[in-house]
C-alpha cells in the first residue's frame, strides 16, 4: 500500500517544539497574541496537553473541580456556547479564503455549518431535550400542576370537572420577540378520522331507536352502553355546532352536512399557528382548543373546538423549559378519538420521564402504584425499559385536601402520641380565644348597649335638673351678692340659710356631675381594656394559627410518608414482575399542592397557612422542579462535552492545516512510501458488537403458554356481571369500551396481550444488549489507543520532523474514541426504540386477527345471538385467534429482533468506517505537509496567505481561551425569617354593675320631692 486515499492538498511541514498553547504557536508563526489571561484563572500553560493543542476540556475540567453537578454542567455549557461562537467566526473567515486556498472548503465542511454536512460538528450540536409526560386520571390536577411548574396559568383547569381533552406539548420559545412571547400550534384531526367517529354515532343512533330485542330470556332492557356512547359523541358535536344539541337534531342533518360546517372546514386537516405577547390573552385563546368545559372565567367560552384537535403544541419563555425540558399534558384515558389515542401513545414512546399523577384522596385509598398505573401502561413502560427510578416519577397532588385534622390524628396512634402536647396547646388556645372573644363582646356590649346610653341619659337628666338648682341658688345668694362678699362666704352663708330639701338638691347636682365623670372614666377604661384584649386575641389567634399549621402539616407529612411507602412497595412489586431484583435507587415520589403554591406565589400567606403550608418548599413544587432539572444534567453535560470535543478536533485540524510548510523539513519519496506502508499495516477494523439471542429461543414455548392463558380469558368475557348488551357493545367497539358512567373499563385486546408473557425475557434480552455497551466502549478505546501508540512509534527511526508530525496527531486521533462511543450509544438507543415498536405490534396483531370476529358478534341480533357469539369466540380462540395467532406473533417478534440486531453491527461498522476515513485524512494531511513538492516561491506565496488567515483566526481563538478560563459563579438565593409578636393583657370582668347611689340621687328631683 503506497498511499492513503484522501482529498487534501499539500500544506507544508510542522516544526518540532515544546508544548505550547495555540495562541503562543500562532505568535511563533508570526501572528500577534491578542490577550493575556488573568492571573487568578488557570493558565493554559499549566493545563495544556502534551500534543500542543489548547484543550477546552482540560480547562473546563480544571474549573469544575470541587463544584456541584449543577455548577459543573453550567461550566461545560458555557464553554460549549463560547466554542459555538468561535466556530461561527472561523467559518466566516474561512469563506473569505476559499478562492486562494481551495482546501478551506474541506475545513468548512468539517464545521458542518451547511445543511449538506449533517454528521459534522454544528449538526451534532443539538439542544438537550428531556420530554416529561404527565399521566393520570381525569381530574387528578395535571393541568394545575403544570401551571405551577411553569409559573404561569397557561393551561385551563377546573375544580368541578376534568378540563384537558387534548395532548398538550409545552416547550421553550427561543425567539426573544416581545410581540410573540407565546406561540401555539394547533393540529386538527383528519376528515377521515372524524367521519369514522360520526358514522359510529349514526350507527348507535339507529340501534338505540330500534330498542332491545330480548335475548335468551333476558329482560328487555335499554342498551345503556349505546346511550353512553351517543351522549359522549353528542357532547362533542354540541360544542361545535350550536343548533345540534340532542339526538333528534340529527334527523335532518347528515354526516356530510356536519363535515361541511364552517368549524369543521376550519380545523380538519389543518394546522393553526397563533402568537401573542400576553399570558392572559394566550390562555383564553388556547382554552377553546383544549378545554372540554364551556365556561371560561365564569363566562361562556368564546368557542370550543377541542373535539377536532389532534394535538396542541405551545412555546413560551418559562425558565423551567430553558434547558431542554418539554412538558406534555396527556389527557385522561378512554378518549373515543383514535387520532388522539395514537398521539398519546406516540408521546409515551418518546417520554424520558413519566410523571404518574393522582390526587391524594385516591392515592390514599387505592392500591397506590398498582392502580395509578393501569396494567397495560405499566407493562408498556416495563417493556420500553422505562420502569425505573430515572424514568418514572409518582406525583401525589392536592395534598392540601385534609378535611378533619382531629379525626386523622385519632386514627393514627403515632400522631396521637407525638402530637398530644400540640393538641393540648391548640385546645387551650381555643378556650382562651373563646374567653377573650366573650370578654370583648361583653365589654363592647356594656358600653354600647348600657353605659353609653345611660351616661347620655344622665347628662340629659342633669340638664333638666340644673335650672331647678340654679333657681334655688340664685334665690339664696341674691342678698349676699349685693353685699359684694367673696364666693366662699356667699356659698357658706347661702348653704346655711337653705332648707334641708334645697341642700339635698344642690349637693345632689354636685354628686351627679361626679357620677358623669366616673362613668366617662369607666367607659374610657373599658374601651382601652377592650383594645388590649383585642391585641391579645390577635396574638392568641396567631398562636392558634401556628399551632394549627403545625398539626395540619404533621398530618400531611404523615400521610405523605405513608403514601410514599405504599408507592415504593407497589413499584418494587412491579420490578419483581420483570424478574428484576429490588432496586436501591431512590424512587422519585413527590407530594405536591399546586393550590398552596399558587397562594404563596401571590403572597396570600394566611390562607396558605390555614391549609398547612408556611413556605413554597412545603408545597413540594420546588422539589419536583429541581428533580426535573436534575434529570437534564447528564444529557446536557454529555451534549456540551461532545460538542467541545468536536470543536477541539476542528481547532487541531485547522492549526495543522494552516501551518507553513518548511522546505528544510520534507520527506523524500522513499520515506513517504515507507511511512505509508507502516501506517497501512496498523489500520485494522474494529471488532464488531456481538449480539445475544436472548428471548428468541423461548418464543415458541411462550406462544403455547399464551394460547392456553388466552383461552381461559376469552371464556371469562361473557360471564356475569357482563350482560348480553354490554357483550355486544364491546364487540362492536372492537374489544375496548368504557362502561356507562365510567364505572368499568373493558379491554379484551389488552387481556389477550397480557397473556403473551414476554416481560421477563424481553427485559433480560435488552439488558443483555445494553450490557454490550461497556464492552464496545472498552474495545474501541483500546483499539484507538493502541493505534495511536503504534503510529507514534513508527517515527522512532525516522527524522525528528516526521516523529514530531506524528506526535502532533495524538490528541486529535484520541478524540475519535468519543465519536465511536457515541455511535455505539446511538445504535443501541435505536435498537431500544425499535424494540418499543416491536412489542406494540403484538397488540396490533391481536386487534387485526380479532376484528372480523368482533364485528360479526357486534352486529348479531335476534334470539340466541348471545350464545352464538360466545361460541364464535370459543372457536376462534382455539384456532386462528389463539395458538396460530400467538405463534405468528412469536415469529414476527423473532424476525423483527433479528433484523433490528443485525443492523447494529452494520451501523457500528459504518461509524467506524467514517472515523477510519477521518483518521486517514488526518494522516494524509500530515504526510502532505511533510512531503510537499512545491517550489520555494510557491511556498512563500502560500505562506503569506496562510499567515493572513492565521492572523484572522487568532483573535477568535484567544477570545475562546479567555472565555473558557473565566468560569462561572452560581447565583445565591435569598432567605427570609418570620417575625413573632408577644403581648399579654386582660380585660376586667363585670365593669358596669348597677349603681344604687345613682338612683337615690336622681330621686331627689322627682316632682313628689
Amino acid at each position: 500500500m503506497t498511499s492513503i486515499p484522501c482529498k487534501t492538498e499539500p500544506l507544508g511541514s510542522a516544526q518540532r517544539s515544546s508544548p505550547t498553547t495555540v495562541t503562543q504557536r500562532l505568535s511563533i508563526q508570526g501572528c500577534p497574541v491578542v490577550a493575556n489571561f488573568p492571573s487568578q484563572k488557570p493558565t493554559l500553560d499549566t493545563i495544556a496537553t502534551e500534543s500542543n493543542h489548547f484543550s477546552i476540556t482540560a480547562v473546563a475540567s480544571k474549573l469544575c473541580e470541587g463544584k456541584s453537578t449543577a455548577d459543573r454542567v453550567q461550566t461545560m455549557e458555557g464553554a460549549s456556547a463560547h466554542a459555538h461562537i468561535y466556530l461561527e467566526g472561523v467559518k466566516d473567515i474561512l469563506k473569505r479564503y476559499e478562492k486562494d486556498i481551495p482546501s478551506t472548503k474541506i475545513r468548512i465542511a468539517e464545521i458542518g455549518i451547511d445543511v449538506g454536512f449533517p454528521e459534522k460538528a454544528f449538526a451534532r450540536h443539538k439542544p438537550c431535550q428531556v420530554m416529561v409526560g404527565f399521566l393520570g386520571t381525569s381530574g387528578a390536577g395535571k393541568s394545575s400542576l403544570i401551571n405551577e411548574i411553569l409559573g404561569e396559568k397557561i393551561l385551563p383547569h377546573s375544580e368541578e370537572q376534568a378540563s384537558t381533552a387534548v395532548a398538550v406539548e409545552i416547550s421553550y420559545h427561543s425567539l426573544d420577540d416581545p410581540e410573540s412571547q407565546y406561540r401555539a400550534s394547533i393540529e386538527g384531526i383528519s376528515t377521515t378520522e372524524f367521519r369514522e367517529e360520526l358514522e359510529q354515532l349514526y350507527e348507535d343512533k339507529l340501534l338505540w331507536e330500534e330498542g332491545p330485542d330480548g335475548e335468551d330470556g333476558e329482560d328487555d332492557e335499554e342498551d345503556l352502553e349505546v346511550l353512553q356512547r351517543i351522549e359522549v359523541t353528542m357532547s362533542k358535536i354540541s360544542c361545535l355546532i350550536p343548533h345540534i344539541q340532542t339526538i333528534r337534531d340529527l334527523e335532518n342533518t347528515s354526516i356530510d352536512d356536519i363535515l361541511a360546517s364552517e368549524v369543521c372546514q376550519s380545523m380538519l386537516d389543518r394546522v393553526t399557528v397563533w402568537k401573542c405577547h400576553d399570558a392572559v390573552l394566550f390562555a383564553r385563546y388556547i382554552k377553546g382548543y383544549i378545554d372540554t368545559s364551556m365556561s371560561q372565567d365564569g363566562e361562556i367560552a368564546e368557542f370550543s373546538v377541542w373535539p377536532l384537535v389532534k394535538v396542541v403544541k405551545l412555546q413560551l419563555r418559562s425558565n423551567i423549559l430553558k434547558n431542554g425540558i418539554v412538558l406534555v399534558d396527556l389527557p385522561g384515558s378512554h378518549d373515543t378519538s383514535a387520532a388522539r389515542v395514537k398521539v398519546a401513545d406516540e408521546y409515551q414512546k418518546k417520554l424520558a420521564v413519566t410523571c404518574v399523577v393522582a390526587p391524594t384522596t385516591r392515592a390514599a385509598s387505592d392500591k397506590i402504584a398498582h392502580d395509578l398505573l393501569s396494567n397495560d401502561k405499566r407493562r408498556t413502560m416495563q417493556l420500553d425499559g422505562k420502569y425505573n427510578s430515572d424514568s418514572l416519577y409518582f406525583v401525589i397532588t392536592k395534598i392540601d385536601d385534609l378535611i378533619d385534622v382531629s379525626s386523622y390524628i385519632r386514627d393514627h396512634p403515632n400522631l396521637r402520641k407525638s402530637l398530644s402536647e400540640e393538641v393540648s396547646e391548640r385546645d387551650k388556645l381555643k378556650q382562651e380565644i373563646k374567653k377573650l372573644r366573650g370578654d370583648i363582646s361583653k365589654g363592647r356590649a356594656a358600653n354600647v348597649k348600657k353605659n353609653i346610653p345611660a351616661l347620655q341619659s344622665l347628662r340629659n337628666r342633669i340638664k333638666d335638673i340644673e335650672p331647678q338648682v340654679e333657681e334655688i341658688w340664685n334665690s339664696l345668694t341674691k342678698y349676699y351678692q349685693q353685699r359684694k362678699r367673696s364666693l366662699d362666704d356667699i356659698e357658706t352663708a347661702a348653704t346655711s340659710k337653705a332648707t334641708s330639701a334645697e341642700k339635698k338638691k344642690i349637693q345632689g347636682l354636685r354628686a351627679l356631675r361626679e357620677k358623669v365623670l366616673e362613668r366617662e372614666k369607666l367607659i374610657h377604661d373599658t374601651e382601652h381594656q377592650v383594645l388590649h384584649a383585642e391585641e391579645e386575641l390577635r396574638q392568641r389567634q396567631g398562636d392558634l394559627q401556628d399551632c394549627t399549621y403545625r398539626l395540619i402539616w404533621a398530618c400531611i407529612s404523615n400521610r405523605n410518608d405513608l403514601q410514599i411507602e405504599a408507592i415504593k412497595k407497589g413499584y418494587h412489586n412491579g420490578l419483581k414482575e420483570m424478574g428484576e431484583e429490588h432496586s436501591d435507587a431512590a424512587l422519585n415520589v413527590h407530594c405536591v399542592s399546586a393550590y398552596a403554591h399558587g397562594l404563596l406565589h401571590i403572597g396570600d400567606q394566611d390562607t396558605a397557612l390555614s391549609k398547612g403550608f408556611s413556605s413554597q418548599e412545603e408545597t413540594g413544587i420546588p422539589a419536583l422542579k429541581e428533580a426535573l432539572i436534575t434529570r437534564t444534567w447528564s444529557d446536557r453535560e454529555k451534549i456540551a462535552s461532545d460538542f467541545i470535543s468536536d470543536v477541539e478536533n476542528c481547532i487541531s485540524r485547522i492549526t495543522m492545516w494552516s501551518a507553513d510548510a518548511d522546505s528544510n523539513a520534507q520527506m523524500a519519496k522513499e520515506q513517504r512510501e515507507q511511512l505509508n506502508t507502516r501506517i497501512a499495516s496498523i489500520l485494522e477494523d474494529l471488532d464488531q458488537l456481538s449480539m445475544v439471542n436472548g428471548i428468541i429461543p423461548r418464543l415458541s414455548s411462550m406462544a403455547d403458554e399464551a394460547a392456553q392463558a388466552a383461552e381461559k380469558k376469552v371464556r371469562s368475557w361473557p360471564q356475569m356481571p357482563t350482560r348480553w348488551n354490554t357483550f355486544r357493545a364491546i364487540n362492536r367497539l372492537r374489544g375496548t369500551m368504557r362502561g356507562s358512567r365510567g364505572k368499568k373499563t373493558y379491554n379484551w385486546n389488552e387481556d389477550l396481550n397480557l397473556c403473551f408473557d414476554i416481560l421477563k425475557d424481553w427485559r433480560r434480552t435488552f439488558a443483555n444488549f445494553e450490557s454490550q455497551q461497556p464492552v464496545y466502549d472498552k474495545t474501541v478505546q483500546e483499539c484507538i489507543e493502541q493505534f495511536v501508540e503504534a503510529l507514534i512509534n513508527l517515527g522512532d527511526d525516522m527524522p525528528a520532523f516526521i516523529h514530531d508530525g506524528l506526535f502532533m496527531l495524538k490528541e486529535t486521533l484520541l478524540r475519535y474514541v468519543i465519536i465511536l462511543k457515541n455511535n455505539g450509544t446511538a445504535s443501541l438507543k435505536k435498537l431500544n426504540n425499535t424494540g418499543k415498536d416491536i412489542h406494540r405490534n403484538i397488540k396490533e396483531t391481536i386487534v387485526k386477527e380479532w376484528t372480523l370476529i368482533y364485528l360479526e358478534c357486534g352486529q348479531a341480533q335476534g334470539i340466541g345471538h348471545f350464545k352464538k357469539s360466545q361460541e364464535l369466540h370459543r372457536q376462534h380462540i382455539e384456532g386462528k385467534g389463539g395458538p396460530q395467532m400467538y405463534h405468528t406473533i412469536a415469529a414476527n417478534i423473532e424476525q423483527s429482533l433479528r433484523t433490528a440486531t443485525a443492523k447494529v453491527p452494520y451501523k457500528l461498522q459504518k461509524g467506524y468506517k467514517e472515523v477510519n476515513s477521518q483518521i486517514r485524512e488526518d494522516l494524509n494531511l500530515m504526510l502532505e505537509r511533510l512531503s510537499s513538492q512545491e517550489t520555494t516561491a510557491e511556498l512563500k506565496r502560500r505562506a503569506v496567505i496562510r499567515a493572513e488567515l492565521r492572523a484572522s483566526i487568532a483573535p477568535n481563538l484567544a477570545v475562546l481561551e479567555n472565555a473558557v478560563c473565566a468560569g462561572f459563579k452560581p447565583e445565591e438565593q435569598p432567605h427570609e425569617d418570620p417575625e413573632a409578636i408577644n403581648t399579654d393583657t386582660r380585660i376586667a370582668d363585670d365593669l358596669f354593675d348597677e349603681d344604687p347611689d345613682l338612683a337615690a340621687l336622681l330621686s331627689i328631683y322627682d316632682d313628689k320631692n
